[in-house]
């Protein structure tokens, strides 16, 4: 599902809509790739959003973390 994320750089926008029909929208503010094993990176970052994949070995993650738009 989130194949395309390395399409992604930091000033994308992104909507998000939850169960309910509410709509968030984000902007890409960092693209990294993380070693799996980086789990506080990945769980403490303190951005509001994150999203991971797979790199296409599958042996990294490729992270965007995001920030809310007004």
């Amino acid at each position: 599902h989130f194949g395309t994320l390395k399409n992604l750089a930091p000033g994308d926008a992104l909507s998000f809509t939850d169960m309910d029909g509410n709509v968030f929208t984000y902007r890409a503010a960092s693209v990294e790739v993380l070693d799996p094993t980086e789990i506080d990176d990945m769980k403490n970052s303190g951005f509001e959003l994150t999203l991971f994949t797979c790199t296409l070995d599958g042996t990294d993650r490729l992270t965007v973390r995001f920030e809310k738009t007004e």
